[in-house]
């Protein structure tokens, strides 16, 4: 069984966004949109999803684009981390 939690451990969910606010303390916003195919009529649906993200150095600005990825809780509201910054504008 451990060598199941290895492989899943390898592949961590990650997604691409926007910061939409910094200012709380190790913390950030990030708007992720989500698009995907209607299974009947096959028209394109656009989800936004904000999530709150761990920025331990509060280094990330509004406007930045982000990967973020799946990580341990880390307080009741904060499941992710950024992982890499993609863009800074």
């Amino acid at each position: 069984m451990s060598s199941e939690l290895k492989v899943a451990h390898k592949s961590r969910l990650s997604l691409f966004g926007i910061v939409k606010k910094s200012k709380m303390h190790k913390t950030a916003i990030v708007e992720v949109i989500l698009v995907k195919q209607d299974s009947l009529y096959g028209k394109y649906l656009r989800k936004k999803i904000c999530y709150k993200v761990h920025d331990p150095e509060n280094q990330y600005r509004e406007g930045d684009k982000v990967k973020i990825s799946l990580s341990r809780p880390i307080s009741r509201t904060k499941r992710w981390f950024v992982s890499q910054l993609v863009e800074r504008i």
